[in-house]
């Protein structure tokens, strides 16, 4: 039987775990994204709000002219991260993106206001990897549980919607190598979650040469783990939705 992590009890429980080789049940795809996208440091978390009845197609819309507006009046080319939520109540439609570099708030809220977005707020991300793979999980969780957390809509609401939202390959390749890595390594079907976390930089060199060891080993190990960790992954998700389905939406003034 192998001997696994709980991935419900938070990301740096799951990265702990992870760093003493012992593996996790399964991650799904936003928790290796939310993994990696947290291990390369982003700076600033950034809400940006919706418009009274704006829908996602609207807001989507409206953030393309507004990225595109900001790198005209920055002269410099935006990289992010982000996901698309959906307040219950009054919250409607917004964005909580994380960014790499100080955002010029007079001119992102003299550009929002053109394209019809609601308002906008920045607050920095606290030194430190946890905090900023906290950040992270939040941000990814607020369309499905990521690492146990409570925050996300339904599921069933963002089904035709991008899971996240981030600068094409390109140009992640010329400004932000290490997201891009990163995120491209979360996306792959065929790297096992715990060649993922070895393969971030910022969780696996700060490790201690015997916790380096045991990651290595668990890293050998999962190659014959495929089919079991896929049956526990569905098994998490149907899990989540049952959960989902019996507790009631967190209200918008909690995101």
């Amino acid at each position: 039987m192998i001997k696994t992590a709980n991935a419900d009890e938070g990301i740096e429980a799951a990265v702990a775990a992870l760093s003493r080789g012992v593996p996790l049940a399964a991650m799904t795809q936003m928790e290796r994204m939310s993994m990696a996208v947290g291990s390369t440091l982003p700076r600033y978390h950034l809400y940006l709000s919706n418009a009274p009845d704006m829908s996602h197609k609207k807001l989507a819309v409206s953030f393309d002219r507004l990225r595109t507006a900001i790198e005209r009046r920055t002269g410099e080319p935006l990289v992010y991260w982000g996901v698309f939520g959906n307040g219950v109540g009054d919250g409607g439609e917004h964005i909580h993106l994380l960014l790499w570099k100080k955002p010029p708030m007079r001119i992102w809220h003299a550009e929002r206001k053109k394209v019809g977005i609601g308002w906008a707020r920045s607050k920095p991300v606290a030194k430190g990897m946890g905090n900023a793979l906290k950040v992270a999980a939040y941000v990814g969780g607020q369309q499905v549980s990521v690492f146990g957390s409570g925050e996300h809509d339904s599921a069933a609401s963002r089904t035709n919607e991008r899971p996240w939202v981030m600068p094409h390959n390109a140009r992640l390749r010329k400004h932000q190598q290490e997201l891009l890595k990163a995120t491209e390594a979360a996306k792959d079907p065929t790297m096992a979650d715990e060649e993922l976390f070895a393969s971030l930089p910022g969780l696996f060199d700060p490790l201690t040469p015997d916790q380096k060891g045991r990651v290595l080993v668990m890293v050998a190990d999962a190659k014959g783990w495929s089919s079991l960790r896929r049956r526990r992954s569905r098994a998490r998700i149907r899990a989540r939705s049952r959960r989902a389905a019996t507790t009631p939406q967190c209200k918008a003034g909690a995101r």
